[in-house]
């Protein structure tokens, strides 16, 4: 994997953010944003709200297929409770995986990335390329 590969921060965004209006009224799924930033690690933190509601608390493996049919990539998704009481609910973060899932996806700093839930293990997602021409 590519050692200059980027670290994804999440952004948390309006539900209807990026996806055109067409689309809307079909949006009812749980879902949650990640807006390409650079950084020098290989792993992309997921809300942590979406992670206690809608995800196993354990490791896991998670399938992501793309909505144009690229994939499916397979990430591992790792929760980290916190270990000092009253400090927070813990992280969850996709990390295996995730370069490749850059690379197959060309994502570009800027690029915002919507996974929606499709069951427990699987996701969609969808992405909002930013006009900027920057190479992960």
């Amino acid at each position: 994997e590519n050692s200059s590969c980027l670290k994804f921060i999440v952004t948390q965004l309006n539900l209807n953010a990026g996806i055109p209006e067409s689309r809307r009224a079909s949006s009812i799924s749980p879902s949650f944003f990640i807006t390409i930033s650079q950084y020098m690690e290989k792993y992309a933190t997921v809300p942590i709200d979406f992670v206690i509601k809608h995800m196993k608390l354990e490791k896991s493996t998670v399938m992501v297929y793309g909505e144009d049919g690229l994939g499916p990539w397979c990430l591992s998704f790792v929760f980290r409770p916190d270990s000092k009481p009253r400090k927070g609910r813990g992280r969850g973060f996709f990390c295996g995986g995730w370069s490749t899932f850059c690379n197959g996806n060309s994502l570009k700093l800027g690029d915002v990335c919507r996974f929606k839930l499709i069951s427990s293990n699987k996701m969609e997602v969808t992405i909002q390329r930013n006009q900027v021409d920057v190479l992960c």
